[in-house]
């Protein structure tokens, strides 16, 4: 049997696509036309700012929307069910930990042990009676851990359907993965999340690798779990409060599905070895047999009745777009506020910079010494154009910013006054000083005049040169052909 793709699924693909990201499109919306502002712009602002949205600072309301809206990680089949995959043991491993109070059970335990530890600082993670430090009831309790994170292994395990049982989820225990210093709050976010901390999730053994010069990989989604109907319809609620963007990405495939009926299979195909594309299958997948692909069934075959659809999420994700852009409307006033203090904490900022440099300048004018007051020259006559000069010695001084409300050091270059735009009223200059900012003036200016000059001079005898050059070649040239013309 062929294993040829549908040729036109883009035809029907691309409206599915164009659907799925038409629910962002309030993201990318100007919230006030007259500042056309969206609400990246805003978040970013408001990160800028440091004003609060929705409750919660900026940096992490935009890690809330970017979760929302990113789809990076759904860029083709293997990705897509990978994610998927891990999601569901994710959430399989903390259901388990919820059960006969294990996540409490597992959180005494390490309590315990870090408190031996702190006790006894000999104490090792040693198994051997015969150790010195061997203690019995520390490892009492390595062995209830280990028996309950294998005890979890299993009943979570028990419900995907692989020959690799005691690959698919390892518990992850460890030496030194705490300690006596380990205080209660990391002990209570380790046992919060397993997954991170206590297992490895091997979802290769679920779905297969496949890439460019692999042979065909099949996945059988009908398969590939044993959930009863409540549970799988708890899952599915799941993914929708807790993975959104993942959540979205089933029904969009499953509406694809719907929308073309032809289609038996889904599947990725790798054409070089950086690249690949989605392509749709009138068979089944157990008959395709095409190289660098993978292959699978409709997504409803995982998830059956309880497969999303557009129809079912489309206003869940209106309402969620629209809260977010209420949240930016609330956050509003905040923003502008804000940005009022920081333009008032900037002037005030500014007139302090202007009153420290022009301080510590009338100090290095008027302290007696000698490098000082050229120094302070060379920086004022840069104002009058005296530019490029070097300091003799470093230069500093302190100033309070308001923004971050603390003293600021700004150390001086001959570019001081321009970069901080300052002028020369306030600075106290005598009738010498100036008279040696115009005597430098005068000197820096016959400089130019005087290279200009020599510049002009040297480019004359140049072009002269060059001119001597261009006629000798010529009349060389002239030279030969006249007795080349002569000899024929």
């Amino acid at each position: 049997m062929s294993n040829r793709a549908i040729r036109n699924n883009q035809l029907n693909f691309d409206p599915m696509q164009k659907d799925k990201y038409a629910i962002f499109e309030g993201i990318h919306k100007s919230l006030n036309p007259a500042t056309n502002m969206t609400v990246w712009n805003f978040i970013q602002e408001a990160t800028n700012y440091g004003v609060e949205i929705g409750g919660i600072s900026a940096l992490e309301y935009r890690q809330k929307v970017s979760k929302l809206t990113q789809g990076m990680n759904f860029d083709g089949l293997h990705n897509t069910l990978t994610q998927l995959v891990s999601v569901m043991l994710s959430e399989s491993v903390e259901r388990a930990m919820n059960t006969n109070n294990r996540r409490a059970t597992l959180l005494d335990i390490i309590t315990k042990m870090r408190n031996m530890m702190a006790q006894d600082a000999n104490l090792t993670w040693t198994h051997h009676p015969n150790h010195p430090h061997f203690n019995q009831d520390f490892f009492d309790e390595i062995q209830k851990a280990q028996k309950l994170l294998q005890d979890v292994s299993d009943e979570v395990v028990s419900k995907f359907n692989t020959s690799h049982t005691h690959s698919l989820l390892q518990p992850r225990w460890y030496q030194n993965m705490f300690h006596a210093g380990t205080d209660d709050a990391q002990l209570e976010n380790m046992v919060n999340h397993p997954t991170t901390y206590f297992y490895n999730m091997n979802t290769g053994y679920l779905v297969p690798y496949a890439s460019y010069d692999s042979y065909a990989q099949i996945v059988d989604l009908g398969d590939i779990v044993n959930l009863t109907d409540a549970e799988m319809e708890d899952m599915v609620l799941m993914l929708k409060q807790n993975y959104p963007r993942l959540h979205l990405e089933i029904a969009s495939l499953h509406e694809f599905a719907l929308a073309n009926p032809q289609v038996a299979s889904m599947a990725q195909s790798w054409t070089s070895r950086y690249r690949h594309q989605w392509c749709f299958f009138k068979q089944h997948y157990t008959d395709i047999t095409k190289k660098n692909t993978l292959s699978c069934g409709l997504i409803s075959d995982l998830f059956g009745k309880h497969t999303p659809t557009f129809a079912g999420l489309r206003q869940d994700w209106e309402q969620k777009i629209s809260d977010i852009v209420d949240d930016m409307k609330n956050a509003e006033p905040a923003l502008e506020k804000a940005k009022k203090i920081d333009e008032e904490n900037q002037n005030k900022t500014a007139e302090n910079i202007d009153h420290a440099i022009k301080a510590k300048l009338n100090e290095m004018l008027s302290n007696g010494n000698q490098d000082d007051e050229a120094d302070a020259l060379t920086i004022i006559g840069n104002l009058a154009g005296l530019s490029g000069h070097q300091l003799s010695k470093n230069h500093s001084t302190t100033y309070y910013c308001y923004s971050y409300q603390t003293d600021q050091f700004i150390y001086f270059n001959w570019n001081t006054l321009n970069q901080y735009g300052i002028g020369i009223d306030g600075i106290n200059l005598t009738d010498a000083q100036k008279g040696i900012i115009a005597t430098r003036y005068q000197e820096r200016r016959q400089e130019l005049i005087d290279h200009h000059a020599h510049r002009c001079a040297q480019l004359a005898r140049q072009i002269a040169t060059e001119t001597t050059r261009h006629d000798d070649a010529l009349k060389a040239m002239q030279e030969a052909f006249i007795t080349y013309r002569a000899s024929v």
